[in-house]
């Protein structure tokens, strides 16, 4: 099984012209990588146990190898507003360690 990464990279470049801000060039890229579900979990095995199960660490260390993966400080906050989302839904119970 194959595990396949569409990434999109942008950076807009913003001018103040006339007491406003305008879109002065837009610069996109896209890549599409694949790995295989075991060749992944080979390198996050390896890499995990590497770092004495640290899982900041584990995340920088994936990113070395796949320039995809999110920064473990992007994963933090995004896993931090999921969490209050849910919460707010009351999907999901308190939990006290997440935070």
């Amino acid at each position: 099984m194959d595990i396949m990464v569409n990434h999109r990279k942008g950076t807009i470049t913003l001018t103040y012209v006339k007491e406003q801000w305008k879109v002065s060039a837009l610069d996109v890229s896209e890549n599409e990588y694949t790995v295989t579900a075991k060749e992944y979990v080979e390198n996050l095995t390896k890499i995990y146990n590497e770092n004495e199960q640290d899982i900041s660490k584990t995340a920088e260390g994936m990113r070395q190898i796949y320039s995809w993966i999110p920064s473990y400080n992007t994963l933090d906050k995004a896993f931090k507003k999921m969490l209050k989302e849910y919460r707010e839904r009351n999907f999901l119970a308190p939990i006290e360690d997440a935070e």
